[in-house]
């Protein structure tokens, strides 16, 4: 929390850190309309874009955002793949993987290799704005729909396997 200075208004220096966003879809008009939802969410930005995987390293290493949406299948390559690689060489991004379909075992394969969340793309604005503070915050963030069906699918693999001594 801010302290106020003289006027009564709070210190600029002491209010909270705008929160730096990266979109990566090879959709062009998805890609601008998801940077205007963003440009109208107070305190974040869209820190730069990317429309393939072959441009993500660069994307990151020139913008350090905080959250990254990322769309599953991109042209050029798997947003999975790409979701791995950031786990792995850029940790403390937070990820947020875009989709059009409700594919149970991806989701399950996205969160387990570093995930923060994962959002159909026909989410409103607000869902997408709570996606990106609560990923930015350290939750895992899934659709009511997505995340009743991982739950689902994770129990049930974990019962499948409970029969079996040795997984």
């Amino acid at each position: 929390m801010s302290s106020p200075d003289e006027t009564g208004r709070p210190d600029e220096s002491d209010t909270e850190a705008t929160l730096r966003v990266a979109i990566v879809d090879d959709h062009p008009m998805f890609r601008m309309g998801l940077a205007v939802a963003i440009a109208e969410m107070a305190g974040i930005e869209v820190a730069g874009e990317a429309q393939s995987a072959d441009e993500v390293a660069g994307l990151v290493a020139s913008t350090a955002p905080d959250v990254l949406l990322l769309d599953v299948r991109l042209g050029d390559g798997s947003g999975l793949e790409v979701n791995r690689w950031l786990a792995a060489h850029h940790p403390g991004i937070r990820v947020i993987m875009l989709t059009m379909s409700e594919d149970h075992d991806t989701a399950l394969t996205a969160l387990r290799d570093g995930a923060s969340g994962y959002l159909v793309k026909g989410a409103g604005p607000e869902r997408l704005e709570h996606a990106l503070r609560a990923a930015a915050a350290g939750d895992v963030v899934l659709d009511h729909d997505m995340a009743k069906a991982v739950t689902e699918l994770a129990l049930t693999r974990r019962r499948g396997a409970a029969g079996r001594p040795f997984a």
